[in-house]
């Protein structure tokens, strides 16, 4: 874990808290076009899940305009 001040072009900025409530970041090797190393990347960058709740489909015109229940 690296300090503001020991961050380097190429050090990992994924940010932590040390021990003493100081803000410190990874400071690993950081991947191409990234601020992040590998490991930060794939959590940062992780698409969501998708929902697999289905919503129910939606009332048919008809039966929406006269109320049928």
């Amino acid at each position: 874990m690296l300090t503001m001040e020991d961050l380097k072009a190429n050090d990992c900025r994924w940010p932590a808290e040390a021990e003493n409530g100081e803000m410190v970041f990874c400071g690993e090797p950081v991947l191409n076009d990234c601020p992040y190393c590998a490991a930060h990347a794939a959590v940062a960058y992780n698409k969501p899940a998708r929902n697999v709740v289905k919503k129910a489909p939606p009332l048919p015109l008809y039966a929406a305009v006269h109320s049928i229940k």
